[in-house]
């Protein structure tokens, strides 16, 4: 099946500057453009949305409206990975990206995430083939995926909108920085170690 997904789709470029360049030292794996791909079934869309609004709160945007939107399906085959870069925001309202992995059987493709010094690794890898797996961050993280060690790893990449209810509410969605929380918190330590 990997096989077949493959031969419809097209090395997958990535974007440096105002340029998009395709060079498989920085990023190798496939790509299926989104009005390629048709999503059906009868738990899908609810499914999906589930999805969705346990993103948005672990995002801290449940009081928004988020949706997601389809930007691309990825087959990463052994070997496939992508070097540290950030998502750039490809619509209006765009503040975050959400990988939903379809069950593949793999090994590595790690997904490190980077933000204010901060680093976390997140492996979706299983030998379960029914199991489905998602991971989402904000755009302004920086990310990168550890090469593919063995099998094939499909997924679907969404655009994380937030779409405002009204004008008043708009504001820039970005991951959080604790600076003034982590400040203070050294000013009590210090004040109660002085004491």
């Amino acid at each position: 099946q990997m096989r077949e997904l493959i031969q419809h789709a097209v090395r997958a470029p990535y974007g440096l500057g105002e340029q998009t360049v395709l060079d498989t030292s920085v990023r190798k794996v496939w790509q299926i453009a989104a009005n390629q791909v048709q999503l059906s079934g009868k738990s899908w869309a609810t499914s999906l949305q589930k999805i969705i609004d346990h993103v948005a709160l672990g995002l801290g945007c449940e009081a928004a409206m988020v949706s997601a939107e389809l930007y691309k399906m990825l087959v990463y085959d052994q070997g496939s990975f992508f070097a540290t870069h950030r998502d750039t925001e490809k619509s209006d309202g765009m503040f975050g990206t959400l990988v939903v992995v379809l069950p593949s059987v793999h090994h590595g493709g790690e997904l490190v995430i980077r933000h204010a010094g901060r680093e976390v690794t997140v492996d979706v890898s299983t030998a379960e083939m029914s199991e489905l797996a998602f991971i989402a961050f904000y755009a302004d993280c920086q990310h990168a995926v550890k090469p593919i060690t063995d099998g094939n790893r499909l997924c679907l990449v969404y655009n994380l909108v937030m779409r405002q209810r009204t004008k008043k509410s708009q504001s820039y969605v970005s991951a959080p920085l604790y600076d003034t929380e982590v400040t203070k918190a050294e000013q009590l330590i210090t004040t109660a170690m002085a004491a």
